[in-house]
């Protein structure tokens, strides 16, 4: 027989950012809980990432280094292969919140499962928007979703979702609308109400992100 699925997949796609999945890694090699395995998929990366993951000692990680046709592409990869029952998306650069995570997760499931588990995050596609979709689709499937109610990751800011980039906005947008459309199910009016106020508080953090945090944040730090 061979051995016991785990409870958690931690899956981190990445490409030319060692650095980053330095950061991811030891973020995971601290965690309290061993229940999980760590699939990484590189794109084929120049920055010695493929020498570092061959000689990489953090438990539970499962590795290939090949080109790819995008970040969805890479992370469908992971996914054919997952073994866990959770799956847990953390691209190269992004934390746990604290060592306890996934311990404290798998007491959570113990005790009330769902579907979907989501926690609060700390700040830090479909081309860009595809995470959008997946969870809008799963949304309309019915499944359970339930707050855990604690920080469960740092984000490091920058990806392709956050960019100012007046083209990478005005194509989010565009496949963000026939999210909200085409999933959801949103008459037009709605969904580019709701796009609205979404991209002005987007154009807030990408002008003054000092004002957006003390914002954002204001309940963690009370």
């Amino acid at each position: 027989m061979g051995e016991p699925a785990p409870l958690f997949t931690i899956i981190t796609v990445t490409w030319n950012n060692l650095a980053g999945l330095k950061t991811t890694a030891a973020s995971i090699a601290a965690q309290s809980s061993a229940d999980f395995e760590w699939r990484v998929v590189d794109g084929a990366s120049k920055d010695q990432t493929p020498d570092w993951l061959a000689t990489c000692e953090t438990p539970g990680l499962i590795w290939i280094s090949e080109q790819d046709n995008g970040l969805y592409d890479a992370m469908n990869k992971a996914i054919d292969k997952a073994r866990g029952r959770y799956l847990i998306f953390m691209n190269a650069g992004d934390e746990f919140a604290d060592s306890d995570v996934l311990a404290r997760t798998s007491d959570e499931i113990s005790r009330s499962p769902a579907d979907v588990l989501y926690g609060e995050r700390y700040h830090d596609n479909l081309k860009i928007a595809g995470d959008w979709a997946l969870t809008a689709e799963i949304y309309m499937a019915g499944k359970s979703f339930r707050p855990l109610g604690y920080p469960v990751c740092v984000f490091e800011r920058g990806g392709v979702s956050q960019s100012s980039d007046p083209k990478v906005i005005a194509k989010m947008y565009r496949e963000r609308l026939w999210v909200n459309r085409h999933i959801l199910g949103m008459n037009p009016i709605t969904s580019r109400a709701i796009l609205f106020v979404k991209h002005g508080v987007e154009r807030i953090r990408h002008r003054f992100p000092g004002l957006y945090d003390r914002v954002r944040f204001r309940k963690a730090r009370q």
